[in-house]
């Protein structure tokens, strides 16, 4: 309504005055062109938004309502286009002329935003460094494991998310890095029981100095009732030796096509199996070099997650596990020591 007022003022002092009646006809797609600096924001945010400000209005229309922006979700070739532009325009300041160059009618605040957001997922995959959980510990000695945001801003380059997840789940001095006793496997199987699978943080409570991490990789490794234990057939041999020849040692995805055994069996069975063949005492012969074994994922472990070991912060490790639901739920209560008592139902 703006643009075609203007537009008839134009015609007005040009002396244009039979193409007043015009301005009703234009199209959307003219329209659309006119230039938002000749645009009265004082006027649109008194007559149609009265509760914004005009500047509010501006960029309300030239960052969101505006019809030619490209609300669509980015393609790899923009994605890799927006990363040549950046490096080539550099970071600071060049934001209008990237978007201009990207020539896909992305606003300059998607370009900038979306280019953050990729370097923060590339951020949180990347491993901590011992520098970097020394300084973590430091920062939380003098502050306390309280303001995430603040830690992270002395840590550098890190969120406060990634910050308390790397505390949390692997530098923590409270958490137990021994092996598991009889009496938290015991807490660990009716705890999940009474939560279910998933619900790690909730099942976590009940065994003090384990962590949400442990106490799953224990359950998916060691207590699950549906794990095969026995020892590998000769049939699952060959088939394990013919996946990872044609696929490559990806564990985690190579456990679904063997219930009951899970990416930690599989890698176990190929090093006894590449050991066999180096002793001469195994017919097949596998396209992989026995050094390959850890490529492509990292893959489970029993035991908990050393402080030494790098963990990609705000990453659940594989895939997450299907909730199974207990046909019935015992009650819990909290032992003297944090554990998980039963209670028997009276009939």
């Amino acid at each position: 309504m703006e643009a075609k007022r203007l537009m008839a003022l134009d015609y007005h002092a040009s002396g244009h005055h039979h193409l007043i009646w015009d301005v009703e006809k234009v199209s959307d797609e003219r329209l659309e062109v006119y230039s938002v600096d000749r645009i009265d924001w004082k006027r649109v945010s008194k007559i149609y938004v009265p509760h914004r400000t005009p500047t509010e209005c501006m960029i309300q229309w030239t960052t969101q309502e505006h019809p030619k922006i490209n609300k669509t979700p980015w393609s790899v070739s923009e994605n890799r286009k927006l990363i040549e532009l950046v490096l080539k325009n550099g970071l600071y300041g060049n934001w209008e002329k990237i978007a201009v160059e990207l020539g896909t009618n992305r606003t300059v605040s998607q370009c900038f935003s979306h280019y953050q957001s990729q370097a923060s997922r590339q951020k949180a995959k990347r491993r901590w460094t011992k520098t970097e959980d020394r300084l973590l510990k430091v920062v939380i000695k003098s502050l306390g494991p309280r303001n995430w945001q603040q830690i992270a801003h002395i840590v550098g380059d890190r969120t406060g998310s990634q910050c308390l997840q790397r505390w949390t789940k692997a530098l923590d001095p409270a958490i137990r890095r021994s092996r598991w006793v009889q009496e938290e496997d015991h807490v660990l199987k009716n705890a999940v029981q009474v939560y279910g699978l998933g619900n790690w943080r909730l099942v976590q409570k009940h065994i003090p100095g384990r962590t949400d991490m442990q106490c799953r990789e224990r359950w998916v490794n060691v207590l699950d009732p549906d794990l095969n234990h026995s020892k590998f057939e000769s049939e699952e041999m060959e088939k394990l030796h013919n996946m990872v020849n044609e696929q490559g040692p990806k564990w985690s995805m190579l456990a679904q096509h063997f219930p009951g055994r899970t990416d930690n069996q599989l890698l176990r069975a190929w090093k006894n199996h590449v050991l066999e063949i180096e002793k001469g005492l195994c017919l097949l012969e596998p396209s992989y070099e026995s050094t390959s074994l850890h490529e492509s994922e990292q893959y489970n472990r029993s035991e908990p997650v050393s402080p030494s070991q790098s963990v990609p912060a705000d990453e659940e490790p594989h895939a997450p596990i299907t909730s199974k639901k207990p046909s019935r739920k015992p009650t819990l209560a909290k032992s003297k020591r944090g554990g998980v008592v039963k209670r028997s139902r009276k009939n």
